[in-house]
């Protein structure tokens, strides 16, 4: 006759401690949210440090072309250059000679405009030698700069839509 029993292949016996079919699904779901979390905290990381990298870039770019303008503003030939290729400096000053009758009363005091911009911890608060404005709205982007020079005095720069529309050294 044919033994029915089940042979355990000389194992030993089951402590009779199983999980139950709610405890197992109780750890799928903690393993699965676990990862989730941890999905999310890389995505959210990866936002965060793609949209500091992309703000660096923007306040590099923008800091050069301030280097720009302040290189210009040194020699009359720069600033004639500079005048023709912003129209909209015309708003402040309406012939090339107010711009250049104006630098030459800047040229004193444009001294200390450094070549790297300033530590991102300056832009808190509005502390700090450096001021920085960008607004958006109905297609236009405004930026202003603000920097303090070494001599006290402030060279103030105001692009609208990437065009230089103002210029002052206060």
């Amino acid at each position: 006759m044919v033994d029915s029993s089940w042979d355990n292949g000389g194992l030993p016996p089951e402590n009779g401690r199983k999980l139950s079919t709610g405890a197992k699904v109780a750890l799928g779901c903690g393993a699965a949210l676990l990862l989730a979390l941890g999905s999310c905290a890389i995505l959210v990381g990866g936002a965060v440090w793609w949209g500091k990298t992309q703000g660096v870039q923007a306040l590099d770019s923008q800091w050069d072309e301030l280097r720009r303008i302040e290189g210009a503003l040194r020699t009359d030939e720069g600033t004639r250059r500079l005048y023709a290729e912003s129209p909209e400096l015309a708003r402040s000053y309406p012939t090339v000679d107010d711009l250049l009758k104006a630098a030459a009363e800047w040229r004193p005091k444009l001294t200390g405009l450094h070549e790297h911009r300033p530590d991102l911890n300056l832009f808190h608060g509005g502390q700090g030698p450096f001021h920085l404005e960008v607004r958006t709205g109905e297609g236009k982007r405004l930026v202003r700069m603000r920097y303090r020079l070494d001599s006290g005095a402030a060279l103030c720069v105001e692009w609208q839509n990437r065009q230089l529309t103002d210029l002052r050294v206060e």
